[in-house]
């Protein structure tokens, strides 16, 4: 409260939280946007691994392999 913690989360996201309180909750909904979400963050990781991959001094028949040996072994 003395650092007005609140004040400044609720201006710096005052529009979803007027959207969250007049907005009815669906289950359909937050499941969509809960798997939308995973899947920004699944990219992002992927990413970033390329990026770690690509700086360690892999080639891109490497990562091209590295990639692949994770698919496959994620399905497995």
């Amino acid at each position: 409260m003395k650092r007005n913690i609140l004040v400044y989360f609720l201006e710096k996201h005052a529009s979803e939280v007027l959207n969250m309180l007049f907005t009815e909750w669906n289950l359909d909904d937050a499941l969509a946007v809960a798997r939308e979400e995973a899947s920004e963050d699944g990219s992002e990781k992927k990413s970033n691994e390329i990026l770690d991959l690509i700086e360690k001094g892999y080639t891109s028949a490497d990562i091209k392999n590295h990639l692949r040996k994770q698919t496959r072994s994620a399905t497995a």
